[in-house]
């Protein structure tokens, strides 16, 4: 059932938001304490000047609708999603909140006596490529 509810969560681009979900009190609370404000929705769009297209005496028809900019490929800096808000972080601050989310992944992974096959598969994946 919880794959499911992870299914569902997939991105268009191949990501996913699960763990915005799964964390988000503890987002809440980190965006507070570190008082971080939102990225301004503008900043997040880009004109979208694409031909669409050509007439009969070859002039080209452009669409000028805005789009994310990253929604293709993921936004590549750390961020954080909530409450349909996106909050960019340095450095230090992604430091701080990956050492709180790994804290807990450290916690449940002492508990656990055995996974499956496919999960073994994608914790050894992660694991293997953190450097």
């Amino acid at each position: 059932m919880a794959n499911a509810v992870y299914a569902e969560m997939q991105l268009p681009n191949g990501g996913r938001r699960d763990i915005f979900m799964t964390h988000a009190v503890a987002i809440a609370k980190f965006i507070k304490t570190n008082k971080i404000e939102p990225v301004q929705k503008e900043v997040l769009l880009s004109r979208n000047v694409a031909p669409v297209a050509v007439s009969a005496m070859g002039d080209i028809a452009e669409s000028t609708t805005m789009r994310p900019w990253w929604i293709y490929g993921g936004m590549k800096v750390p961020h954080l999603h909530y409450k349909g808000e996106i909050y960019i972080l340095n450095e230090k601050q992604w430091g701080d909140f990956s050492t709180m989310v790994l804290q807990e992944f450290r916690a449940k992974l002492a508990d656990v006596k055995t996974v499956g096959f496919n999960q073994l598969m994608d914790l050894s994946d992660v694991v293997n490529d953190i450097r």
